[in-house]
């Protein structure tokens, strides 16, 4: 932690009450910004997830040319999953053990707008054309990156930050699955391993 995070840290607990009170409004930027991150996500698998069924139903309708050409499609949507993974490494894999990383320090992500956008994308694509994936790991690393973006645009310590970045977490989780205490369980169980 640097001088400058610490000192404001201990600043900021001289006065709790100050502190918990800008905490708790900026959790509340952090909830809205996440929710709307994840609304857009559900929006994006609804729409990929129709479009998948009416893939399919079309290719059991026709010859085996129109096959290869539904292989080619998964092969270039597997290509493009890849490299926007490459462009962000942070946003590859399930997500929440990234952000668990980033909240115990192991980790650090610089860019957090982009690992939500390459998320976003990864995570349509990867579901919509039928790969094992879900949609939780995704949602918590939205979210946590939301809590992420929130404490740098306010310029918080990084104590501050990664306790937004937990925030965000279950926030994410709780939007993608309309299950607000299943999202403050999930922090203390899963990020903070304290429950």
């Amino acid at each position: 932690m640097k001088k400058n995070d610490t000192e404001r840290t201990l600043e900021g607990m001289i006065h709790i009450p100050t502190l918990k009170l800008r905490l708790a409004l900026e959790g509340i930027l952090v909830g809205l910004f996440a929710g709307g991150c994840i609304a857009l996500l559900r929006s994006c698998l609804e729409y990929v997830s129709e479009r998948r069924s009416l893939m399919v139903a079309f290719l059991q309708n026709v010859s085996m040319t129109y096959a290869f050409f539904g292989v080619l499609a998964l092969v270039m949507t597997s290509l493009v999953i890849s490299g926007l993974v490459k462009w962000d490494p942070i946003a590859g894999g399930s997500g929440i053990p990234q952000v668990r990383g980033i909240v115990i320090g192991v980790y650090s992500s610089l860019h957090w707008f982009r690992v939500i956008v390459v998320k976003l994308i990864t995570t349509a694509l990867g579901i919509g054309a039928g790969l094992s994936m879900g949609r939780e790991g995704p949602s918590v690393q939205i979210g946590g990156m939301a809590g992420q973006g929130i404490g740098k645009l306010v310029r918080n310590s990084n104590v501050e930050t990664r306790a937004l970045i937990s925030s965000g977490a279950g926030a994410g989780l709780a939007a993608a699955f309309n299950a607000p205490m299943a999202g403050c369980l999930f922090t203390m169980e899963v990020i903070h391993k304290n429950l």
